[in-house]
């Protein structure tokens, strides 16, 4: 699904494709243990972000298929055009200011879905204060 800004809001950058559930996939192995971490932070994978995929990873395995598509509905429906303004608007709340929709990509697969999960259950997307999980589950 391609993301599209408000008219009144003009990206820096290309705009990205915010990845959606079934596109994501397990966290592959990146690196061994001691090599250092593909992040560039030159520190070694196991004192990075190895752990953090290990989470990912188990997360997503710990799934019961009916949760996993539940899950997926509730992604590519915060995803939907009317949350477009919201989402943009959230993107950059989220990394104060320091990243915008145009560096998506660089964040990685984790890092994006931390932010869309606090934007589907923490961030309010209209005038009475509701958020995205509010929507999905009266939708």
């Amino acid at each position: 699904m391609r993301l599209v800004a408000p008219a009144s809001w003009s990206p820096p950058g290309p705009v990205v494709t915010l990845p959606a559930a079934r596109e994501r996939s397990l966290p592959v192995l990146r690196a061994r243990r001691n090599e250092p971490c593909p992040c560039g932070s030159g520190k070694k994978y196991k004192n990075c972000c190895m752990r953090a995929d290990q989470i990912g990873a188990s997360r997503e395995v710990n799934l019961s298929s009916g949760e996993a598509l539940l899950l997926t509905d509730l992604y590519q429906f915060a995803q939907l055009p009317r949350f477009n303004a919201a989402l943009f608007a959230a993107f950059g709340l989220y990394w104060g200011g320091t990243y915008n929709i145009a560096a998506a990509e660089v964040l990685g697969q984790e890092n994006l879905r931390a932010m869309l999960e606090w934007f589907i259950h923490d961030y309010p997307v209209d005038s009475d204060g509701q958020h995205v999980i509010d929507l999905f589950i009266n939708d």
